[in-house]
């Protein structure tokens, strides 16, 4: 914005929907509700940069292990998946990795 002469002043915090789910709505919330848990789904859930960048507004518990997405898949009753570069970087700048799912 600077570079076109102006500059932000609202006080409005934009949030993550996943932050919205987490933090205002609950996770015990969400879990009392399911109605069918996803018992038989994987889910490979990727966290890097599209979801902790910039990480002073972002703020997450925690930039180098975040566990918010594998807790709402487990409150959702799906298993969340491990895989080898599950905390890697999607590759946007660079080399794109291969993700291989450890199932």
């Amino acid at each position: 914005m600077a570079k076109i002469g102006t500059t932000y002043k609202g006080k409005i915090r934009v949030k993550h929907l996943v932050e919205v789910l987490r933090d205002n709505v609950g996770l015990k919330q969400i879990e009392s509700r399911v109605k069918r848990p996803l018992k038989s789904v994987y889910v490979a859930v990727h966290y890097r940069c599209h979801f902790l960048k910039p990480s002073e507004i972002r703020q997450q518990r925690s930039a180098e292990r975040p566990t918010v997405l594998d807790d709402l898949v487990r409150t959702l009753g799906a298993q969340s998946d491990d895989y080898q570069d599950k905390m890697m970087c999607c590759g946007a700048g660079g080399k794109r990795s291969e993700i291989r799912c450890n199932t």
